[in-house]
């Protein structure tokens, strides 16, 4: 009788331990992971910007933009299969680039992605950025190192694939892609030198061209995450 009596006990003991450790778990499931909060980036108010959902927005584009490149430097450290969606992205976009080339692109998307900071950006106004979406402050008369959003970032027009591809572009510049003061920009993607959608670069631009560009970056990068060209210019 002694015996069961104590069976019966450590009977209870355990289901109750196993009831404690359910609920436990399914506390931890129905919360789930926490969700990280939106950084405020510096002088992105509703009064500069005119759009109470700013930083979201701009970090949504940044976390974006990181994918595109982390995608991007993944393929590039192997020679494109034929007929590969990575090797159409990479002959519309750097033309013909060798092994060498493709390791000194992957090397610049390495440094690209360290611009893509919360610390490195700030929003302004049209009286700072004229028409502008954004701007690196080295190249232009914002006379500082910071990455510049503009209020027409934020324009209902662009969708987080443009608003990512321009955070690629302007951290191209901030690396010394295109960043010689007072020289012409290369051409933006919808000019004739680099034509938007399924079409093929001019038979007069080179790898060398391409790779001075900052919107092939930002393209090639949208390109392999997305597993097709965005066919349309974000400028």
């Amino acid at each position: 009788m002694q015996q069961s009596r104590t069976w019966l006990a450590l009977s209870i003991v355990a289901a109750a331990a196993l009831l404690l450790v359910t609920d436990v778990q399914v506390m931890s499931y129905a919360q789930g992971p926490a969700v990280p909060a939106v950084p405020r980036y510096r002088d992105c108010t509703p009064g500069i910007t005119l759009d109470p959902n700013a930083n979201l927005k701009l970090e949504n584009a940044r976390q974006r933009a990181i994918k595109y490149i982390d995608a991007a430097r993944t393929v590039l450290s192997n020679a494109p299969a034929p007929g590969s969606i990575y090797e159409i992205a990479l002959n519309r976009h750097f033309v013909a680039p060798t092994a060498a080339d493709r390791a000194t692109i992957n090397d610049h998307y390495g440094d690209i992605r360290n611009t893509l900071r919360v610390g490195n950006y700030i929003c302004n106004t049209p009286r700072i950025c004229g028409t502008e979406q954004a701007g690196w402050g080295g190249l232009t008369v914002f006379n500082d190192d910071l990455i510049h959003i503009c209020r027409t970032f934020f324009d209902p027009k662009l969708d987080i694939t443009c608003r990512a591809i321009i955070l690629i572009h302007e951290g191209a510049h901030d690396e010394g892609i295109d960043a010689i003061i007072g020289n012409p920009h290369s051409p933006n993607r919808g000019e004739p030198l680099y034509p938007a959608g399924n079409r093929a670069p001019p038979a007069n631009v080179t790898t060398a061209d391409r790779m001075d560009n900052p919107d092939a970056y930002a393209f090639f990068a949208a390109h392999i995450w997305r597993n097709t060209d965005s066919g349309r210019s974000c400028f």
